[in-house]
């Protein structure tokens, strides 16, 4: 529990940079070995039969593309 309030929490080490709000996986995201069922994730996207732990399978696929010029909604 010390260490998660220091935020020296092995966890911490599985994403690319925490302070940077960077939560992309470092290397391959650890899988379930199996799924209950095959629902989205929260952002639409298809799941594998094994997907990865989290909400998402993908985060970048959450980002929303805003062309040049346009405001943001």
């Amino acid at each position: 529990m010390t260490r998660q309030y220091l935020g020296s929490h092995p966890v911490r080490d599985l994403y690319r940079d925490l302070a940077r709000f960077d939560l992309s996986w470092v290397g391959s995201p650890p899988r379930r070995k199996r799924a209950e069922a095959a629902a989205p994730d929260l952002c639409g996207a298809q799941r594998p039969s094994q997907p990865a732990y989290g909400a998402f399978e993908d985060f970048a696929s959450c980002a929303v593309q805003v062309p040049a010029g346009q405001p943001a909604k």
